[in-house]
């Protein structure tokens, strides 16, 4: 620029200097010098608004054209895994492409320029991002960019697994599983049919890995399925845990169950909560009770489900011996309430004496013994004289107003009748009365080693090498005498097996409990484990 200058300045003096030596009136004459198309001359006495030109200010300021870019209006997601999503976008009229912007940590960065109205981004599963996209038009300036339109999108969360349940007391279920990275949310869902339509039964929030089954269809076999999810401007379904299946059971109490029974001379089930038995099962349980040679009561009573299987189970007996398993429960409840103790002494006297089991009866009249001791004479002997100075310390009144709160029917008499009468329901009763002390009584320790060791229990002969099982029998000699076995089979899901009848033999009743035991299985075979 300076040597523009210079060479315009030298050429203005000269000018200058050879006007002065011209002629008067030679500015008039055109043909003599022209210097209207000399660009490099400035003429003297020109306006103040005429521009003084410079070529290399010219030349590095050209001039620019306006460009106008459309705004992306539409922003969408598809393609959505737990790796990856694809956005998609409107096109924009005249841009020759477009610009990706993701926000990571706070921090905005470029993720690419793409011709194509769509762009595949890799994430981590559950991963969510800020998306920001605009239409571009290259010019020679570099990219002019567009308005943009920005969301938020998210990954898929991961599948779930470990999805498992326990059971509540009550007969709901509790499901538990693996907690799945950045889930926003869990969804439980089940189906009556493995194959059926699922219905959605609870969300609850990512931090959770456990939710209970409050209100869900009871007494009938479902499926069910977990799966997270991940929100954002879109929604994302991670994929469903395997199947599982279960029964979420009433809360019936025993009592109203077995108020519920109609007697039949059939083998016919009773809150069945949705298990069917097989025709083979039953039909071999029933060849197995009227093998025992005369009639029988019986019952199978699934103490986790309510459910049971039944036959004759209102048809009353003579109870022989399997009413001291009863009558010990009371008098373990009163002592427990602070009415005598395991160590209290109990006096023989000769109204106690009676014929039958046992070795008191060989003892001397005034002979102590304590309670704990009269205790295991029945479990190690069934012995009769013990179950009646038990009856004379604790009370054959408080033991009638005892079971009948249990629903059962109060047959002692004092004085007259020790024994009573029993039927399958109200054995089914009593024996879920004792599985609850065996597991919260003050003396469930003791009450276990007693119950567990009791004589001839043929229940027990043919299940014990399997299961930890609670017994009592019951049995009087002769013609017509009565064979009865009555226990508390401690399976993964315990149940209550009562078999009374009044002809059989040992090898039978061992046959019923076989049977008894597949039933079981096929049972929670059907109810999930």
């Amino acid at each position: 620029m300076g040597n523009t200058k210079r060479t315009i300045a030298a050429a203005a003096a000269a000018l200058i200097m050879t006007v002065s030596c011209l002629p008067l009136g030679a500015f008039a004459d055109e043909e003599y010098y022209d210097y209207s198309d000399d660009t490099e001359i400035i003429a003297l006495g020109a306006e103040a608004d005429v521009p003084i030109i410079d070529e290399e200010d010219a030349a590095s300021e050209p001039a620019k054209a306006s460009v106008s870019v459309g705004k992306v209006t539409s922003l969408k997601v598809s393609n959505v895994s737990d790796s990856a999503l694809k956005l998609k976008w409107n096109a924009v009229s005249g841009a020759d492409g477009y610009c990706v912007y993701v926000t990571t940590g706070g921090t905005e960065k470029l993720y690419k320029r793409v011709k194509s109205t769509s762009c595949t981004v890799k994430m981590a599963s559950a991963t969510s991002r800020k998306f920001r996209v605009c239409a571009a038009v290259s010019t020679d300036d570099g990219i002019v960019e567009g308005k943009s339109i920005t969301k938020t999108f998210t990954t898929k969360p991961a599948k779930v697994y470990n999805f498992t349940y326990t059971r509540t007391k009550k007969g709901g279920l509790v499901f538990k599983w693996k907690a799945v990275p950045r889930a926003t949310k869990y969804q439980l869902y089940y189906a009556t049919s493995k194959d059926g339509k699922y219905t959605l039964f609870k969300e609850v929030s990512g931090k959770k890995t456990q939710v209970s089954t409050a209100l869900m269809p009871k007494g009938k076999l479902l499926y069910f399925k977990m799966r997270a999810v991940a929100v954002a401007d879109n929604t994302a379904n991670g994929t469903c845990s395997s199947k599982i299946k279960a029964v979420v059971f009433n809360t019936l109490d025993t009592n109203t169950i077995m108020s519920r029974y109609k007697n039949k001379k059939s083998v016919t089930q009773l809150n069945a909560q949705s298990f069917k038995l097989s025709d083979s099962s039953k039909q071999k349980l029933y060849n197995a009770l009227t093998s025992l040679g005369g009639d029988c009561s019986y019952m199978l009573y699934d103490v986790d489900s309510g459910s049971a299987v039944c036959y004759n189970a209102t048809q009353y007996y003579m109870p022989a011996s399997s009413v001291k398993a009863p009558f010990m429960l009371y008098c373990l409840k009163r002592m427990d309430s602070g009415h005598g103790s395991l160590e209290t002494m109990v006096e023989y006297k000769a109204s106690q004496r009676t014929g039958g089991t046992g070795i008191v009866q060989n003892s001397a009249y005034g002979t102590k013994y304590s309670v704990r001791r009269l205790f295991e004479l029945i479990a190690q002997y069934s012995d009769n004289v013990a179950y009646y100075m038990l009856q004379d310390q604790f009370g054959i009144d408080g033991y009638n107003n005892f079971i009948r709160k249990l629903g059962c029917r109060t047959s002692l008499v004092k004085g007259q009748d020790r024994w009573g009468v029993v039927n399958a329901c109200d054995a089914v009763r009593e024996w879920d009365a004792i599985w609850d002390y065996l597991q919260h009584g003050k003396q469930a320790k003791f009450a276990r080693k007693i119950y567990s060791t009791t004589i001839a229990a043929n229940f027990r002969a043919q299940l014990g090498s399997k299961y930890k099982v609670y017994e009592k029998s019951g049995w009087t000699d002769g013609a017509g005498g009565y064979h009865h076995e009555t226990a508390l089979i401690r399976a993964d899901h315990p149940y209550v097996l009562i078999c009374l009848s009044n002809r059989s033999s040992s090898q039978r009743m061992m046959n019923v409990a076989a049977i008894s035991e597949t039933i079981h299985n096929e049972m929670w075979k059907h109810f999930g484990n």
